[in-house]
């Protein structure tokens, strides 16, 4: 087992087992019965980690849930999770590799962190009835893999129909968007922003530009001389929302600017230029906690203590990544949690087919109804927030439902 543990846990957790050791013996040495513990509930993590793409917070966010899992809650059905991790590189050949592992381990789960060579891993996992999930869907496959995957984070039509009820909100009825010259942007554009656009009433100009070699300055130009009233982009990488934002503050824009589910511009372009963006997330983020109440607020606080008892809170940020696999993780419990009986690869995947649950820090998760035709995600519910004085802050009243906004039929 290739198990990596927190340095939180180092310390209390081998004192823990060198007593249980102890005691044991001691117990043994009397004659007395010593009951097995109960087995552990294997959860397999696959992720791109130690390569040229490495994403560390994704599973020190989830084994930090599972701690609280196993430490707080008892486990799942008084069993321990015990995460089987395993590292990708993007390839197919790394995912089916972690595929193989997951069925030979005999986990009853599978949880992606980011896994751009997941497609390939499906039909081991399909096959050996293991269902996969995670935050959200990192390729073509997964995406409309129905009944044998199901992502816990908002489907990806849902940020766009935030950005576009928002522009509405605020007065803008000119918007113009970005995005990567690629197929799957074109069909976005034709199946979703412009129905989606129309019925709002907002008139939306797509500009596409190439991936990895946009000169931002020369675009953001081209796109402010049809003179919109926003601006910005529904899924733009970081380093694009960076350049995307500088070249509109060098322009002098002054309109509405939708940086989607970006963060980093925040930090790298500091409070002057990054203070009135518009962004979109599936959690409440952990800036709010103390103000904002209920069920949202005191699932901010437990994640925040988590987070420090796992040792890892120092990758809390304004970002979402250790958040929301964190999420995942609690949302894993709460699903599993469902099951009368034995917990095996067969129960879980009926109970994440029936799955009907809040979503920690977020909203709800329904997995018996996909949240947009034809795709695997389980929750439609975001928020849209506002940059201000270098923290995000609520812009939206809660989380914004896209029911409304789904296709007919």
């Amino acid at each position: 087992m290739n198990h990596r543990a927190h340095p939180g846990w180092s310390g209390p957790c081998h004192v823990a087992v060198a007593s249980a050791v102890l005691a044991a013996a001691a117990m043994a040495a009397s004659g007395h019965t010593i009951a097995s513990p109960p087995p552990a509930v294997k959860i397999g993590f696959h992720n791109m980690e130690g390569g040229a793409v490495s994403l560390p917070e994704l599973r020190l966010g989830f084994e930090a849930a599972v701690q609280y899992v196993n430490d707080q809650l008892g486990g799942v059905g008084g069993r321990p999770i015990e995460v089987v991790v395993c590292n990708t590189d993007g390839s197919p050949e790394s995912s089916i590799n972690c595929a193989n592992r997951f069925v030979e381990e005999s986990v009853v789960l599978a949880v992606q962190g980011v896994d751009a060579g997941a497609d390939a891993a499906l039909p081991i996992l399909t096959d050996a009835g293991i269902v996969e999930t995670g935050k959200n869907a990192f390729g073509p496959q997964q995406q409309i893999d129905i009944g044998h995957s199901y992502f816990t984070g908002g489907a990806l039509q849902a940020f766009a129909i935030a950005a576009l009820s928002t522009f509405k909100d605020e007065g803008a009825e000119r918007a113009t968007l970005f995005f990567n010259d690629i197929p799957s942007s074109h069909d976005f554009v034709s199946d979703v922003i412009e129905p989606v656009a129309e019925s709002i009433g907002v008139d939306v100009n797509a500009v596409y530009f190439a991936p990895g070699a946009a000169d931002w300055s020369a675009v953001v130009a081209a796109a402010l001389s049809d003179d919109p009233q926003a601006v910005g982009s529904t899924g733009l990488a970081d380093p694009d929302c960076i350049a995307m934002i500088d070249a509109l503050r060098a322009a002098g824009y002054d309109g509405l600017v939708y940086a989607s589910q970006c963060t980093e511009f925040i930090e790298t372009l500091g409070p002057e230029a990054a203070d009135g963006v518009l962004m979109t997330a599936d959690l409440f983020a952990p800036s709010l906690v103390g103000d904002i109440g209920g069920r949202a607020g005191d699932e901010l606080a437990i994640y925040l203590e988590a987070m420090a008892a796992a040792g890892v809170d120092e990758i809390v940020t304004n970002g979402f990544n250790a958040q929301g696999w964190f999420g995942v993780g609690i949302d894993v419990h709460s699903i599993l949690s469902t099951i009368d009986g034995d917990i095996d690869a067969a129960s879980v995947a009926a109970a994440f087919a029936s799955a009907k649950v809040d979503r920690f820090m977020g909203g709800s998760i329904d997995c018996t109804t996909p949240a947009w035709p034809g795709e695997t995600a389980c929750s439609r519910d975001v928020v849209v927030y506002t940059v201000s004085e270098g923290a995000i802050t609520l812009h939206s009243d809660g989380m914004i439902d896209i029911t409304p906004y789904l296709p007919e039929g």
